[in-house]
């Protein structure tokens, strides 16, 4: 288990096909736990590429993160989920958001990461509150008690960071504090201004000058007369 975290937290290198090659931690959590629908990913160049421009942004003290742009079916909602799960599950109070092109879309990208932190490891998964299907949010605090007579109610260790959804309004998470976000198929959002919702939301990532949250903004490649982005 030790070598695992330690791959997690500082990527992994590994011999492809005779080359040596250095995929991030975040790559090698979604290759390796992040199980989909339909079985675990398969390595791809392409996907080595994304998570390389995403550590940059994530190391770019100056940057609010990134716009990611492909066609249908390329996984860069599930690739999204990992990069929020990774964070919230190993950083102390810590706010993650999730915003889509409709709020019933919002809750479907959520049930996925939800779907997905039920079947990994006992190592992987911090303390929770103890719901076994969260609807709206996965909280990584301490389980309800109640004292009893005469026994004084302990506190553990737990990290007090949350995953939710919000719906596609513009004012959706303003004046929240975030550390990481998703503004998932930005480019076909019909029930808000993306524009707004932007200049909005961008404020939720710095305090004073400095940056402390980071923003991945997804969408589809498609003819526009097709709900492309």
């Amino acid at each position: 288990i030790l070598t695992e975290v330690l791959s997690k937290r500082k990527g992994h290198w590994f011999m492809n096909n005779g080359e040596e090659t250095y995929i991030t931690g975040v790559h090698w959590l979604y290759l390796n736990f992040w199980k989909l629908d339909v079985g675990f990913p398969e390595y791809r160049r392409s996907d080595r590429d994304y998570f390389y421009f995403w550590d940059y942004c994530v190391k770019d003290p100056l940057s609010i993160g990134m716009i990611n742009m492909e066609n249908r079916r390329q996984g860069k909602t599930e690739r999204s989920n990992c990069i929020l799960y990774e964070y919230a599950s190993i950083n102390a109070n810590s706010h993650v958001g999730i915003q889509s092109k409709t709020d019933a879309d919002a809750k479907k990208v959520f049930l996925k990461l939800v779907r997905t932190w039920k079947r990994m490891p006992y190592w992987l998964k911090p303390i929770d509150e103890g719901d076994s299907q969260p609807k709206s949010a996965l909280r990584f605090f301490e389980p309800s008690t109640r004292s009893t007579k005469g026994k004084r109610k302990e506190y553990g260790v737990s990290l007090d960071s949350w995953i939710d959804y919000e719906t596609s309004k513009e004012e959706a998470y303003d004046g929240e504090k975030l550390k990481r976000y998703t503004m998932d198929e930005a480019g076909k959002t019909v029930n808000a201004d993306v524009f707004e919702r932007w200049n909005i939301i961008r404020e939720c990532f710095v305090t004073g000058k400095k940056v402390i949250g980071k923003a991945l903004i997804t969408t589809t490649v498609e003819e526009m007369d097709k709900k492309g982005g």
